[in-house]
């Protein structure tokens, strides 16, 4: 633990006594076997430009130094002597101020200081990617007055088709088919690409302008699954140091980089940058899809006893993240929810603690989505299912509406096709404020993201460089929040989008139609709504 040393920083190397240079020396051997440094900063210009030493550990510094900046450091605003020291005393009990060997024998005593504060270093670990584009792009950026990057995010194929969206790989869209698997498994190796930009976020309350940057796993959700975490927590982490090395202040986990391993806590933790799942914006405009559509059908009314809607909701993987924050907000809107995952003991407890928040609401459980399906007017799956069909479509109730939240869907144009009495939608995609320019394919038209590289974008636009929403448990506030945030700044809720492309109220119509149609043929009696 170094701190307080004199400042060096006027001296030159002619300045320099015998002295001040056996000691720059001794400094730099003895520090070389070290993992963490914590100092103030001028004591880390002792060594000049020769600050190799510090590239990989874990650099704890309590004050700022421009000088340092030179160096590239990589250091978060919200760190500093104090808030170390804080932390160290609530994680080990310890109300009272700390002498100087106390808070030095708390240093030796925490086996993992990462997992305390954030990493706080100067990155080796640069892409090779970074290190040949970067003259590049300083010059580019200057000739086009580009700024840096404000936000990063991280996306990945999600089915074989997607992976030829990779640059140079068009050419091999019509290989034959029994060469896809191992065409993805080959593709899996290789490393994360920058998939493109995201410019010209403009928020509508204060006129801030954000731009993104957007990189690319080449790997299926399926390989993903199947992968050991830690080898995509290391992939992940690299372009986490890229993106920070880039200039970005957060990054968001898109797809299945958020759900692996322990959903985004180890990847955050070893991130230069705060982390961002996502999630809370996500639920959020997926129930605000839900409920525009379930306007527009107007099959279910308001139960005059309870003030809630009269009718069942579901969720189907209601023990994710997605899927518990849906399934109790669709408690204070339903009087009856039926919460449907693999085991029990979970649901049991998702149950008890959903009947806390909302006791008006009746709630049920199930392990198997296909025995309950046909009693839901509204379904909302939120699944990591890559193979296995959650639930068959020809189930379904007639007239339900139905929430697919899951990348790859669980339901798909075959299954839409089948039950045109059904309607199905995707997750609420939203739109982003200001001109907007994405020059990369995201499956989406116009201005159109996905929620959770929406909430990274407002995060940014907030100037809330935190770690938002994490883990598998989404927070109620934070849900509120993120959605305050979207109104504020301009996010929109995008035409919902079906797999036939927008839903338009002409087919919500033509759906409401034939569901009546269907529900009247096996009831024996003529309906109308």
């Amino acid at each position: 633990n170094i701190a307080n040393f004199k400042d060096l920083r006027n001296n030159t190397p002619l300045a320099e006594s015998a002295l001040q240079k056996l000691s720059r020396s001794f400094l730099a051997s003895q520090v070389e076997g070290i993992q963490y440094v914590c100092s103030d900063y001028p004591f880390l210009l002792l060594f000049d430009r020769a600050v190799e030493f510090a590239r990989g550990k874990d650099l704890i510094v309590w004050s700022h130094h421009p000088a340092a900046e030179k160096e590239a450091f990589k250091v978060s605003p919200y760190m500093n002597y104090s808030v170390l020291d804080a932390t160290l005393r609530l994680s080990h009990g310890k109300t009272a101020p700390l002498n100087i060997d106390e808070w030095a024998q708390l240093i030796n005593s925490e086996t993992k200081i990462s997992q305390v504060a954030r990493k706080y270093l100067v990155s080796h670990r640069v892409s090779t990617q970074a290190k040949i584009s970067h003259g590049i792009n300083k010059i580019r950026n200057k000739l086009l007055k580009e700024d840096a990057p404000d936000f990063a995010f991280i996306v990945h194929a999600l089915s074989h088709k997607e992976l030829m969206f990779g640059p140079g790989l068009s050419l091999l869209k019509n290989m034959p088919e029994k060469f896809n698997d191992s065409f993805d498994r080959l593709a899996a190796q290789a490393p994360a690409f920058v998939y493109g930009k995201v410019r010209h976020v403009i928020s509508k309350d204060n006129g801030r302008e954000i731009n993104g940057i957007v990189y690319a796993l080449p790997i299926t959700p399926k390989l993903l699954k199947a992968a050991p975490p830690e080898e995509i927590y290391a992939k992940i982490e690299k372009i986490c140091y890229d993106a920070a090395n880039r200039g970005a202040k957060i990054i968001g986990l898109g797809a299945y980089t958020k759900i692996i391993g322990d959903s985004g806590v180890t990847i955050n933790r070893n991130s230069p940058i705060p982390v961002t799942t996502g999630n809370s914006l996500s639920a959020s405009s997926t129930l605000w899809a839900l409920a525009d559509v379930v306007k527009k059908m107007k099959l279910l009314n308001m139960d005059p006893n309870t003030g809630l809607v009269n009718g069942m909701a579901m969720v189907i993987g209601a023990t994710g993240s997605i899927g518990q924050v849906s399934a109790k907000l669709l408690a204070l809107t339903f009087n009856r929810v039926c919460l449907v995952a693999p085991r029990q003991n979970r649901l049991d407890e998702l149950a008890q603690e959903i009947r806390a928040i909302a006791p008006k609401c009746e709630i049920t459980t199930s392990t198997n989505a296909n025995a309950v399906a046909g009693i839901a007017d509204v379904l909302v799956t939120a699944t990591s299912s890559v193979d296995e069909k959650i639930v068959d479509v020809e189930r379904l109730k007639p007239g339900c509406v139905v929430c697919d939240c899951s990348r790859p869907l669980d339901f798909d144009l075959e299954d839409a096709k089948k039950r045109p009495d059904v309607l199905i939608i995707e997750s609420g995609e939203v739109n982003l404020p200001g001109p907007v320019d994405i020059n990369f394919n995201m499956g989406l038209p116009g201005n159109t993201v996905y929620a959770c590289l929406a909430e990274t974008a407002l995060l940014a636009l907030e100037g809330r460089y935190e770690s938002f929403t994490m883990g598998r448990d989404i927070e109620w506030n934070k849900v509120k929040q993120i959605y305050k945030m979207a109104r504020k700044h301009g996010v929109e809720l995008a035409a919902i989008q079906g797999h036939m492309g927008i839903v338009s109220d002409k087919e919500i119509a033509l759906t409401k139609s034939l569901a009546l149609s269907r529900l009247s043929s096996s009831s024996g009696k003529k309906i109308s709504r």
